[in-house]
């Protein structure tokens, strides 16, 4: 049972680490060509840039949230748990 648990909680983290780090990749790219992915997106969806740069902040928001909440969160939770029954 412990054993099945940790491999859970190292997935966990390593799932936690591996986005984490594509999300920081994306934020930077985002920021670097933002006007050009708006011109394409205006050219492709006919979306404004302005509802552009809001969609872009949403999903950016969603993807941390996502991350925090349903991948660390858990990975804590597990790590603390086994800790508590070592002791």
């Amino acid at each position: 049972m412990n054993i099945d648990l940790v491999l859970i909680r190292n997935l966990l983290y390593k799932w936690f680490v591996i986005g984490f780090v594509l999300y920081i990749i994306s934020i930077l790219i985002f920021l670097n060509f933002k006007d050009y992915a708006a011109q394409i997106a205006c050219i492709l969806f006919y979306v404004d840039p302005y509802h552009y740069f809001q969609i872009a902040l949403a999903l950016f928001g969603l993807v941390k949230l996502l991350l925090f909440f349903f991948v660390l969160t858990p990975a804590l939770s597990i790590h603390w748990f086994l800790s508590k029954q070592k002791k």
